[in-house]
Parts: structure tokens; C-alpha cells; sequence
């Protein structure tokens, strides 16, 4: 996920059960492809970004 305040990209898990209601209302807007699709999970790909 980008932030104004940080620098490149930073990790982000949100999830139906998020603690937060924040997490909960973004998994809500994924799901329904508010941002766009979500793209299958790319191993090679998610190692690769975090170098």
C-alpha cells in the first residue's frame, strides 16, 4: 500500500475479520472491485517486490 507520509510501498493485510474497521471496510471495497481486479498471488512475483 502507498502512503502520502512513507517513502515506496509498504505491506498491507486486510481481511473480512480485520480487528480494525478500516481493514474490514478496504477487504469490503477489494472484494467488490472498487480498486480494481485483484490479481492471482505471484510467489516469485511478492518475493521479488520485497528486496
Amino acid at each position: 500500500m502507498k502512503f502520502a507520509h512513507v517513502d515506496g510501498y509498504v505491506p498491507f493485510g486486510a481481511m473480512a475479520t480485520d480487528p480494525m474497521e478500516h481493514g474490514r471496510q478496504l477487504f469490503e471495497e477489494l472484494v467488490a472491485g472498487k480498486w480494481g481486479a485483484i490479481t492471482p498471488f505471484n510467489e516469485a512475483e511478492d518475493a521479488q517486490a520485497g528486496a
